[in-house]
């Protein structure tokens, strides 16, 4: 069965980036920055050093370490700006319902039909 996460991160450790990591991310201080994910998070330096130049490159210059610290205390995990507006959040373990389901049957029938003309050929 394949794993989610490395095996020696612990699978429920925090994943909520800290004020802390922010900040040091907003003032160019991106050792700092990794070695506070690594500590919250317990991922291993190769992810937090990803994780660390996704937050820069998509931290806007409007962005305040309070604006983080609000977004916390509401319960958003991330900033407004961060957000996935109109995603619905899901509890775990929950499928998001899917959508584009005219596309699946459509791709099914053609593969339907393409089997029958197969069969029909070779019989």
């Amino acid at each position: 069965m394949a794993q989610d996460h490395p095996p020696e991160r612990n699978p429920n450790a925090n994943m909520v980036i800290t004020p802390e990591a922010m900040a040091a991310l907003k003032h160019g201080s991106a050792v700092e920055a990794i070695r506070c994910i690594r500590e919250s998070t317990g991922v291993g330096l190769a992810e937090a050093t990803d994780i660390a130049a996704e937050i820069r490159k998509s931290m806007p210059k409007d962005w305040t370490v309070e604006k983080y610290r609000a977004a916390l205390a509401r319960n958003d995990g991330v900033p407004s700006h961060a957000s996935n507006s109109g995603v619905p959040k899901l509890a775990p373990g929950q499928v998001a319902s899917g959508g584009g389901g005219a596309v699946k049957w459509v791709v099914l029938a053609a593969l339907l039909a393409a089997a029958i003309v197969a069969a029909v050929k070779f019989l």
